[in-house]
């Protein structure tokens, strides 16, 4: 999966500079959940997904709910995500299938 630069934030990880995303999911009709996507710059990469499971906010997001309910998603928490994907076994610099975590 193609991860877009533009509109993409950069963050560098144990020397490997990743592009990530934040991205909804919706759950029901009245219930949408953030899920972070990460890809690593160089190619070829393997395209991590974050699904949050708490309710999160983006700050480059223009949303309708009040910010104050919301956790906002922070550098060093993607840091620390990149590096328990690293830790399950998520090889970023190979090819391969999408790899998952849920927090």
């Amino acid at each position: 999966m193609a991860l877009r630069k533009r509109g993409s934030r950069r963050i560098t990880v144990e020397g490997i500079q990743f592009f990530w995303q934040i991205r909804w999911r919706k759950i029901d009709q009245q219930q949408e959940k953030l899920t972070l996507v990460l890809a690593a710059q160089q190619k070829p990469s393997t395209t991590l997904f974050v699904y949050l499971e708490q309710e999160y906010y983006d700050v480059w997001l223009d949303l309708k709910k009040d910010c104050k309910e919301h956790h906002i998603v922070l550098p060093k928490e993607v840091e620390t995500w990149i590096r328990k994907a690293l830790a399950s076994g998520w090889q970023p610099l190979e090819a391969g299938k999408p790899f998952e975590i849920h927090e």
